[in-house]
C-alpha cells in the first residue's frame, strides 16, 4: 500500500478491512483531497467494512510533502474513527501515515489514542 500511495501529489485516506483472523479482505479509498489534507467521513470509512463483515480496520493516509510528524486534525481523525468503531462493533488496529521512504504507525507513537 505505501508503494501505490506515498508517491502520490495529494492526500489519500484508506481504509483496509480485516476478518476475524487478521487477514486483509480489501482496501477501499474513503477521501482523497489536497496536497496538506483529505476529507473524508465516518461512513465512508466503514461502509465496505460493515458490508464485508470486517472485525476490524486499519486506516493509512499520505503526506505528499513527506513528513512523518502527525497533525492535530490526524490525531482527531484517530479518535473519531476508533469511537465510531467502538459503536459499530469494528476496531481499529491502527492508523499509518505513508511517505515515499517511510511510514509511522499511530499505534506505536500514541497508543493512547487506541483504548
Amino acid at each position: 500500500m505505501q508503494e501505490q500511495f506515498a508517491d502520490a501529489d495529494r492526500e489519500y485516506f484508506i481504509s483496509v478491512n480485516m476478518d476475524a483472523q487478521g487477514r486483509p479482505i480489501s482496501y477501499h479509498i474513503a477521501g482523497i483531497g489536497s496536497t496538506c489534507s483529505v476529507p473524508f467521513t465516518v461512513s465512508s470509512v466503514f461502509k465496505t467494512a460493515l458490508l464485508q463483515n470486517a472485525v476490524s480496520i486499519l486506516v493509512a493516509h499520505n503526506h505528499p510533502g513527506g513528513t512523518l510528524q502527525e497533525s492535530h486534525e490526524d490525531i482527531e481523525a484517530t479518535e473519531l474513527l476508533v469511537r465510531a468503531g467502538q459503536v459499530l462493533g469494528i476496531k481499529v488496529l491502527d492508523h499509518f501515515i505513508l511517505t515515499p521512504y517511510d511510514y509511522v504507525s499511530l499505534r506505536e507513537k500514541r497508543g493512547d489514542l487506541f483504548t
